[in-house]
């Protein structure tokens, strides 16, 4: 790129971002100067790389993605992929603010500017996929996460096949297909080998140990869990709140009790400290699995009022709590203990992704 316009198109954008957010559609319609595809390419360049870590900064990129893209002229070579990138960002940036429904029309608009390539197709499939995902819909978001890997690996695209197969892999653990699970989370795992460690690449990782333990595979799922250990650069309380939960699942699941209480209970009140009280509670069913295994049942009453005060005036604590005391009242025989807890968290996520849209935000982009 031309280092004299990509400086100029720099300072547009920043000149951008300072003015007041009610002032910039209008500035961006009266003034021609921001009429420019190179400007596009930057903001969508910004934009897709804080979505993962910066809400507000992505929200507002992604609106003057929208705007700037409606502006170029019509006839501009490449402006299509463009804007369908645009209000792919902007479906995006909607989903992690809980707004399933604006996000569901960003990508109604974003449908018009399909072109048949297959990176185009790739970034909408898993922008959808996503969004299907969060709603509930598990057999969509597996069938676009599919038609996704299928695109990118058409162009040997491998980070990015990757990341659709892991999350694949993701959405079958999830809909509790355990046989079909291991397939893609292996190889995107595999095509994922020698990018730097991500929140992805250790909960897929895991994932892959918990499924090959589920399945009786010991030996495979402890070298696997060991091997998850390299991905364990993750700076972000929240991120080693998933990572401790999927470890601790593990441990469960090898039979290493101790282990995995002391990892579900930090997971447990991380996520607690988040607010994210689906997910607490889905973790503190995992632990209260462990206690009843273990002959500590009478432990469980304590982690439902815990829940119930660290979850006070959120709308799903209450289904949330109901779902740990149903597990206590139940009094599972140990060996029956981690059947009933699979029961109830399914219900309970389900329940939740219903009840309750945007309030489980995949962190996944």
């Amino acid at each position: 790129a031309d280092p004299v316009l990509l400086e100029e198109a720099e300072r547009l954008v920043a000149e951008l971002l300072a003015t007041p957010a009610k002032e910039r559609e209008h500035l961006v319609l009266q003034d021609r100067r921001f009429h420019r595809l190179d400007l596009l390419d930057l903001i969508l360049e910004m934009g897709e790389a804080a979505q993962a870590r910066d809400l507000p900064k992505t929200t507002n990129l992604a609106a003057l993605a929208v705007w700037v893209g409606s502006l170029v002229k019509p006839d501009a070579k490449g402006l299509r992929p463009r804007l369908l990138r645009a209000f792919c960002l902007d479906a995006t940036s909607r989903r992690l603010a809980g707004k399933l429904p604006a996000a569901d029309d960003a990508l109604d608009n974003a449908s018009w500017f399909l072109t048949g390539e297959p990176e185009d197709l790739g970034v909408y499939c898993r922008t959808l996929a996503l969004l299907r995902w969060e709603q509930g819909r598990l057999h969509d978001a597996a069938a676009l996460l599919r038609h996704g890997a299928q695109a990118y690996g058409e162009i040997k695209s491998r980070k990015e096949q990757g990341v659709c197969l892991i999350l694949l892999g993701l959405v079958y653990l999830e809909a509790g297909s355990l046989e079909r699970a291991p397939g893609p989370l292996f190889r995107g795992l595999v095509s994922l080998k020698g990018e730097p460690a991500s929140r992805l690449s250790a909960q897929g990782s895991l994932s892959l140990a918990l499924c090959l333990a589920m399945g009786g595979k010991e030996e495979e799922a402890r070298v696997t869990r060991e091997r998850a250990w390299q991905f364990y650069v993750l700076p972000e309380p929240f991120e080693q709140a998933e990572v401790s939960w999927l470890d601790g699942r593990v441990a469960a699941c090898l039979g290493e009790a101790e282990d995995a209480v002391r990892r579900l209970d930090l997971a447990r009140v991380q996520l607690l400290a988040a607010r994210r009280v689906t997910d607490a509670a889905l973790a503190t069913l995992d632990l209260a699995a462990v206690y009843a295994e273990t002959g500590r049942g009478t432990r469980i009453g304590a982690l439902v009022k815990d829940l119930e005060i660290s979850g006070a005036g959120l709308p799903e604590s209450k289904v949330a709590a109901q779902t740990l005391r149903d597990f206590a009242k139940a009094s599972p025989a140990r060996e029956a203990a981690r059947g009933k807890a699979a029961l109830l968290a399914e219900y309970l996520r389900r329940t939740c992704r219903v009840q309750f849209p945007g309030r489980q935000t995949l962190p996944w982009v």
